[in-house]
Formats: C-alpha cells, sequence, structure tokens
C-alpha cells in the first residue's frame, strides 16, 4: 500500500478514476483519497476525479505503483 500526491501539473488532476485508467491499465485499487483538507474519502468509485493535492491511497504491484507515482507528478 502507497500514499501518492497528486502534483499540480500532474496529467491525473482534473481526470476520473476511471479516466485516468489506474484500475484498468495499471491493475490498481485506489482505496482512499485524501484530500488536502484533510478529509479522507474510503472506497472511491470510478466516477471519483482526482484534483492536484489529492493523496490516493492505493494497492498494487511496487513497479504499477511507482509507474502511478510518475504519473502522479508529470504532466502527460
Amino acid at each position: 500500500m502507497e500514499e501518492i500526491t497528486v502534483q499540480n501539473n500532474s496529467k491525473l488532476a482534473g481526470l476520473t478514476l476511471d479516466e485516468c485508467g489506474i484500475g484498468r491499465d495499471l491493475g490498481i485499487i485506489v482505496v482512499a483519497i485524501k484530500k488536502a483538507s484533510g478529509d479522507m474519502k474510503f472506497n472511491p468509485t470510478f466516477r471519483t476525479a482526482i484534483k492536484a493535492g489529492d493523496t490516493l491511497i492505493a494497492l498494487g504491484e511496487i513497479s504499477k505503483l511507482r509507474t502511478l507515482e510518475d504519473m502522479a507528478m508529470t504532466k502527460g
């Protein structure tokens, strides 16, 4: 399990979990999203939007989690 923070310039910012393909393409399960305000959203749906400053609480293979970290940091 990893905590991955979405940066301002991330290609994930502004997309839903479905649109970014985290589960479909990487096989990663996002179990919660910690908002910049500190609020937690547990068991987010595929329609949940990711915003800059959000921290994704994710489960998956280490190599896939590293790919997600890269996505959370860079613009696509």
